[in-house]
């Protein structure tokens, strides 16, 4: 929604001026001068981005998928230069990241939301209620690598993360099922993602988590 808007700037403001755009659309002046100011170093991510994707496909086929100490290295070289906050986030390690980047990189038009990256990644919950049931299941659309990535990181920090641990117990309680646990999780996690690739993209990558 937020790169529909900026295009509706770029596309109409000759021709009725930024002034009115934000009046009428309820943003404001600054924050428009503020993404014109950035866009440039945007681009400049977006094409270091497409280029470390790419390495990491050539890594990948070289070494027939497989994830040898190598790979692994070379890996992780590429997704700390591309994307730091990734690997900073809980339970992210190399192999994760650099499925969660491939799988951003090769559709950078779902990056648009939160949403649509979380429906990209096979995230996203849909209605699977019936009869006097009010429940929920995971999309079965997306990138089921993405899909699987979330899966390992939400398992590793129902094991090691304290609260994730305190918020599996509290669900648990409350009638949830660790499937059901699992799929809130790995929506949560899709939401971290997105933001550390946002973080990333605008230029302002967290020291910490």
């Amino acid at each position: 929604m937020r790169s529909r808007r900026w295009a509706f700037f770029s596309d109409n403001r000759a021709d009725f001026g930024v002034k009115l755009i934000c009046r009428v659309l309820g943003v404001s002046r600054v924050g428009y001068y503020r993404h014109l100011a950035t866009e440039e170093a945007r681009a400049t991510r977006r094409v270091e981005e497409k280029r470390t994707v790419a390495e990491i496909w050539g890594i990948h086929a070289e070494h027939g998928g497989a994830y040898g100490e190598q790979t692994r290295t070379l890996t992780r070289v590429l997704v700390t230069r591309t994307a730091p906050d990734l690997l900073v986030l809980p339970g992210v390690g190399t192999e994760t990241a650099g499925q969660l980047l491939v799988t951003a990189g090769d559709n950078p038009n779902r990056r648009a939301s939160e949403a649509s990256f979380a429906h990209l990644c096979a995230a996203a919950p849909v209605s699977g209620s019936s009869g006097r049931t009010d429940r929920h299941r995971l999309s079965r659309g997306g990138d089921r690598q993405a899909s699987r990535a979330l899966h390992m990181i939400a398992v590793v920090r129902m094991r090691y993360c304290p609260r994730t641990r305190a918020y599996v117990a509290r669900r648990t309680q409350q009638g949830l099922s660790k499937k059901d646990i699992i799929r809130c999780l790995k929506r949560f996690i899709a939401r971290e993602v997105y933001h550390a690739l946002t973080r990333t993209h605008n230029g302002n990558t967290a020291s910490s988590t």
